[in-house]
Formats: C-alpha cells, sequence, structure tokens
C-alpha cells in the first residue's frame, strides 16, 4: 500500500480515525470536530505525528529525514 494508507491504518491501530482520498488514496483527511478539547487535539496530533514516521519506515518522528511541525508551540 502506499504511505498515506499505512499513516492511516497506523493511526488506526493506535485510535485516531482519519481517511484517505485522492484519484490513488495520496491523500490524509484529518476530520476533528469543531468543539474538541485541546487536549484531546493535541494527543490525536502525538498519533498523527507517531503514525507519519511509522508509515515512513522511521523509528521516531525526531529522524533526520523528515522535519514535523509541532502544533501549538514549544512540545
Amino acid at each position: 500500500p502506499g504511505v498515506a494508507n499505512r499513516i492511516s491504518a497506523e493511526a488506526f491501530r493506535n485510535g485516531l480515525v482519519i481517511e484517505t482520498s485522492g484519484a490513488t488514496d495520496q491523500v490524509l483527511k484529518l476530520l476533528p470536530p469543531l468543539t474538541i478539547q485541546e487536549s484531546r487535539l493535541r494527543e490525536g496530533l502525538d498519533v498523527l505525528e507517531r503514525s507519519v514516521a511509522a508509515g515512513l519506515g522511521l523509528e521516531e518522528a525526531g529522524a533526520q529525514k523528515v522535519a514535523f511541525v509541532h502544533f501549538g508551540g514549544v512540545r
């Protein structure tokens, strides 16, 4: 499967539902509720970050191959 499918599957295994779309499932769609608590949003973004790293075959998000944007400031 493509990268987006691997990321989506990994996120699902960790309790986060995200969808793929596009002609060849190359797009990830994030659908958080508008009324989400900040703590839950941060938790979901952490799962997404780890899922992207796993989907790209990296051991951790801090690997040199990819630079991640940390939402909400410094962690």
